[in-house]
C-alpha cells in the first residue's frame, strides 16, 4: 500500500503469501487489480492462479470466469473442466454443460470425470435423457463406475415421477 512493491513478481509473491496464509480473497483482489492495470500479464499461469484463489475464497462464479479465460488462452480442456466444475458449484447448470462439452475435446484423460460432472448438470436442468447418457459414459471409467451406477436409478425415478419416459439403457 505504501508503494514498495513495484514489479509483477513482487505482487504475485504477495498474492501467493495471501493464499498460503488463508487469505484467498485478498490474493484474488490483488491479482485482479494488477492484471487490470497491465502490470501482471493475463496468461494461463496467472489466470489459473487467480481462479484458484477465487475458488479458495468460495467465489465460484469468479473462479469459473478465470478458469474459462485461462482455458481460452491456453486451449486447455482441463481448464474448461475446472470451469465447468465451478459453474456446477455456483448452480449455473447451462454454463456448466457448455464448459464441460468444451472440455471433452481432446481430453481422453478426464473424459470420465467430465461425463460424471455432466450427469449432475443435465439432471438439475431436467434433461434426464442426457443425464442418463452421461451416466452410461461415466461408467466406462472404472474409478467412477460405482458412483455413476448410483445415479441411474435416481435419474430414472425422477424422470418417471415427472412423467418423462427414458429408455431402459443397460445398467452394466
Amino acid at each position: 500500500m505504501q508503494g514498495h512493491l513495484t514489479t509483477a513478481t513482487q505482487h504475485k509473491q504477495l498474492a501467493q503469501l495471501y493464499s498460503v496464509n488463508g487469505i484467498p480473497y485478498s490474493a484474488t483482489v490483488l491479482m485482479e487489480k494488477h492484471m487490470k492495470s497491465g502490470l501482471i500479464p493475463k496468461d494461463k499461469v496467472t489466470l489459473s492462479a487467480v481462479a484458484n484463489s477465487a475458488f479458495q475464497a468460495r467465489d465460484f462464479k469468479k473462479a469459473a470466469s478465470y478458469f474459462g479465460q485461462a482455458a481460452k488462452v491456453a486451449s486447455d480442456p482441463e481448464l474448461y473442466r475446472r470451469q465447468g466444475s465451478m459453474l456446477l458449484s455456483a448452480g449455473d447448470y447451462k454454463g456448466a454443460v457448455k464448459a464441460l462439452q468444451l472440455s471433452l475435446v481432446d481430453n481422453e484423460e478426464s473424459e470420465g470425470k467430465v461425463h460424471f460432472a455432466l450427469i449432475e448438470a443435465y439432471f438439475y436442468l431436467g434433461d434426464y435423457k442426457a443425464a442418463l447418457a452421461s451416466a452410461q459414459e461415466a461408467k466406462k471409467d472404472t474409478s467412477l463406475r460405482k458412483n455413476a451406477l448410483a445415479w441411474e436409478p435416481y435419474i430414472k425415478t425422477k424422470a418417471s415421477n415427472r412423467g418423462i419416459r427414458i429408455s431402459n439403457a443397460s445398467s452394466s
